[in-house]
């Protein structure tokens, strides 16, 4: 079905390619069906040539889109390890862009103003190193700002043409997909699948239930795009729509509860904003009735979960999974084929978009009457929910494991991490506490039993971290974008669906995010700021009569990203050596020192060289080489409650009871809820201390057990 004056309009081009290629009556079924592949396949080469030559920088945003899923692909890029080197790839290419791609038309002006306030939210991130209770973390949170700034730069700075901006969506909805094809190919062959799982809901290859369906659900988004697209190539329409399922299937599996809110938001973001409405409902409509299908199965592997069954369950999950799958793989393709060669009129292009309205209305609104007749007053349900989320649970595991997760407001401390942030933000408002300095400020103020590193909300994590500065900096970006995005409303069709597109994908990332720790995650927050980018790419660029950047310039631009990249490098190797030399310092012990002096010259703020050095020589029995590591560490974080516990320990050992006393308090009131300290400083009053050996051997074993560290339900 067409809709007149939309995108879904073939140009003039396309029905001089589409002549050239009819087929005759007399045509056999068989050179019929080769005929059509072959075009297909043509059409999609001379597709990806196009654009090539009409968006230079397709190429760069290319890379940058498979550099972001090979950071999915390897827990979403959340280890510096990871996204160190990711960093310095996305300004490497922004360099060679800088110096490659002249001539272009220069980008509006709210562009221009995003991406300065963009990288001006990574330069006050830096800063905040300077006030910042732990320096080391605000100068790592700061290297993820910078990975974000250059992301946002790179996708907006050039012009894209709808074409380049529609592949390059499709590229990350498909890539997306086939991780998660991955995934369940992993989960039916390997016999450790519980490994892969926490509470019931698959972690992996994220490391983290939300985080991981918050992936699948911007990867379906992007697939959805592509598959009610009328430009797509048919196969690609097809592979995009099973593409959707597949991840929809694998989001809804996950269970989460911020999902639930911001999945149906997201979803209308992308059908309203746009032309090709219709389609846009039909594809959202076609793969949300497959997966509500087999909601049964899907969601059992978490509510009925036992190591024992595991087994079962996920047969029992995955194979109507595929098999809906396999289906709007199918669907998807007689519904290309069918939309290029039906053709609808204006008056009935109107009607039926008058008849989805209507329909619309009627399903929301007999949904919310079965909803009062079969749960009571809204209000008051809202009201109950809000006081159970309130109430929070302690150590953050569910109250109630036979409760399906979206039946339940409990299990989560959320209330109490945004309580704290919202109090730490109102001590500094102006400043803030430092980027990614919210773990020891929970320590000291929470009342739970979690240890949190951010405050799972994007909004608060921004106050409290960089206060109204900060604020005012990442706000803007969205505010230029969005400005800029208006100039759309007088664009072609096509390039309106884009950018329609690629906002419901930041959309559903900011909505999700708000509740959750996505900022943390690069793969994630990468992809968000690339397609908001992306949305900036395909407005409209009026001819300038303005003179192209001289080169200078552009060289100048290089020159500083080559100066920004440096110390990102020497922190990345940094960690790369200390991860080393903690896995391999038993087959060299000798040059543990040497190497971690390395590691600490090459960062001068990070404690964990030090860190790292002083467990190795509790494991070598060399307390005085430990003793000298734990102080050096204190050095660059005073307030590190690992070295001081450790120290501590380490004094009562020498036989200084009341040294050992004074450092363990001060660890303890930088966690007077830390129940390892207070029993390490119990036992230092009563005289007979804890050896500092056994217990890094039983944070060790608690850490293995936590799994991922930084983020909760």
């Amino acid at each position: 079905m067409s809709e007149p004056g939309g995108a879904d309009e073939p140009s003039k081009e396309d029905a001089s390619r589409d002549s050239n290629h009819r087929i005759s009556p007399t045509t056999s079924a068989s050179e019929t069906a080769t005929t059509a592949s072959q075009y297909t396949v043509r059409r999609s080469i001379d597709g990806i040539l196009d654009g090539a030559r009409r968006s230079p920088a397709v190429l760069p945003a290319t890379i940058g889109i498979a550099g972001l899923l090979v950071l999915a692909a390897s827990d979403a890029g959340y280890p510096p390890t990871t996204w160190y080197g990711a960093t310095l790839l996305a300004l490497a290419l922004l360099a060679v862009s800088l110096l490659t791609l002249q001539g272009a038309v220069p980008p509006p002006r709210s562009v221009i103003v995003g991406i300065v306030l963009m990288a001006g939210y990574a330069l006050w991130s830096a800063a905040s190193a300077i006030w910042a209770e732990q320096a080391f973390l605000a100068w790592e949170g700061a290297g993820r700002a910078v990975l974000y700034a250059a992301i946002f730069a790179q996708f907006s700075a050039w012009p894209l043409s709808a074409g380049a901006g529609r592949l390059l969506i499709a590229a990350l909805g498909l890539g997306v997909a086939a991780i998660g094809a991955v995934q369940l190919v992993e989960l039916g062959s390997t016999s450790q699948a519980e490994t892969l799982f926490i509470d019931g809901r698959l972690v992996e290859p994220v490391g983290y239930g939300n985080a991981n369906v918050a992936l699948w659900s911007m990867g379906m988004l992007a697939c959805l795009f592509a598959a009610s697209a009328r430009e797509s190539a048919v196969a690609l329409r097809s592979l995009s729509l099973a593409g959707a399922v597949l991840l929809g299937g694998l989001a809804l599996m996950g269970q989460s509860r911020g999902w639930a809110l911001a999945f149906p938001l997201a979803a209308l973001v992308f059908v309203l904003l746009g032309p090709g409405r219709v389609r846009r409902l039909a594809a959202v409509a076609a793969s949300g009735v497959a997966v509500l299908a087999i909601n049964d199965q899907l969601r059992a592997v978490r509510d009925e979960f036992e190591p024992n069954r595991l087994a079962a369950l996920i047969d029992d999950a995955i194979s109507p999974l595929l098999v809906a799958t396999a289906v709007a793989a199918l669907l998807g393709l007689a519904w290309g084929l069918l939309d290029r060669r039906v053709e609808v009129g204006e008056r009935a292009s109107r009607r039926i978009s008058a008849a989805v309205g209507i329909t619309t209305s009627v399903v929301v609104l007999a949904a919310g009457v079965a909803f009062v007749a079969t749960q009571g007053n809204p209000v008051s349900k809202v009201d109950e929910r809000w006081e159970e989320f309130k109430d929070g649970n302690g150590d953050g595991n569910p109250a109630d494991d036979s409760k399906s997760r979206f039946a339940s407001a409990s299990g989560t401390n959320r209330y109490d991490f945004w309580s704290v942030a919202w109090e730490g933000f109102r001590d500094r408002p102006l400043v803030g506490a430092g980027q990614d300095n919210f773990q020891q400020l929970y320590l000291r103020k929470g009342t739970s039993g979690e240890e949190p590193r951010f405050a799972h909300s994007l909004q608060l994590g921004v106050l409290l971290q960089t206060g109204l500065v900060g604020a005012f900096l990442l706000g803007g970006v969205l505010v230029a974008a969005l400005a800029a995005c208006l100039a759309l409303r007088r664009a072609e069709p096509q390039r309106r669906a884009v950018a329609g597109g690629a906002l419901a994908v930041f959309a559903y990332w900011l909505l999700h995010g708000s509740v959750d720790w996505f900022w943390e995650f690069p793969a994630l927050a990468g992809a968000a700021f690339a397609m908001l980018g992306l949305a900036c790419a395909v407005v409209p660029r009026p001819d300038s009569h303005e003179r192209p950047k001289r080169m200078r310039w552009r060289a100048l631009g290089a020159v500083g990203l080559a100066v920004a990249a440096i110390p990102i490098a020497a922190s990345w190797l940094s960690t790369l050596e200390v991860r080393r030399v903690a896995s391999t310092w038993q087959e060299r012990p000798d040059a543990v020192v040497e190497r971690l002096k390395r590691a600490s010259d090459l960062n001068p703020l990070s404690p964990r060289p030090a860190l790292a050095g002083g467990a190795i020589a509790l494991r070598l029995e060399r307390p005085a080489l430990a003793r000298e590591y734990f102080a050096h560490a204190l050095e660059r974080d005073a307030g590190n409650t690992f070295a001081l516990l450790d120290l501590g320990l380490l004094t009562a050992e020498r036989g200084d009871l009341n040294g050992a006393r004074r450092l363990l308090e001060r660890a303890l009131a930088r966690a007077p809820r830390d129940p390892l300290l207070k029993e390490a400083l119990q036992s230092v009053r009563t005289g007979r201390p804890l050896a500092a050996a056994d217990v890094n051997s039983r944070i060790l074993e608690a850490a293995r057990s936590r799994g991922s560290s930084g983020g909760t339900r």
